[in-house]
């Protein structure tokens, strides 16, 4: 594993997506994870080096080193990071084999938008949270 930071990038104006960024902010007990909106400047260097399109809008991505992963497998990985319950809970959620998450997953990715709603623009970081996003340098947000 390289020294650069692990990242979760999300859509920025899905609704559930800012949720799940919300959630992650309140149940992450280190600094360590980075957040970046799938449509910033930031985002588009780990899509790249992922083989993944500049544009791509799909499913959470989480980047932990020279790793990435995408789908219920960004989504549970990101979870082991957090609080307790939640590593436990991604655990068996892992142990879940990733056709049937995956299948689950991406239904919901899929109609996220009629779901759960969009914003018109992404969120911006409140002043304590803006270390934890990526600006277009890929440094944290001044």
């Amino acid at each position: 594993m390289t020294d650069s930071p692990t990242v979760l990038l999300f859509d920025g104006i899905c609704s559930m997506c800012n949720a799940a960024v919300q959630f992650v902010l309140a149940n992450d007990p280190s600094p360590e994870l980075k957040l970046a909106s799938l449509q910033s400047a930031a985002a588009k260097p780990f899509l790249t080096d992922a083989g993944l399109p500049s544009d791509y809008l799909g499913s959470l991505v989480l980047v932990e080193g020279d790793r990435t992963y995408t789908g219920s497998t960004a989504a549970l990985r990101a979870a082991l990071l957090l609080r307790a319950p939640w590593p436990i809970l991604a655990r068996v959620g892992l142990a879940v084999p990733r056709p049937v998450r995956d299948l689950v997953y991406d239904a919901i990715a899929k109609r996220r938008y009629q779901m759960f709603g969009t914003r018109d623009s992404c969120r911006l970081p409140l002043p304590h949270e803006r270390a934890r996003f990526l600006a277009d340098g890929l440094a944290p947000v001044a």
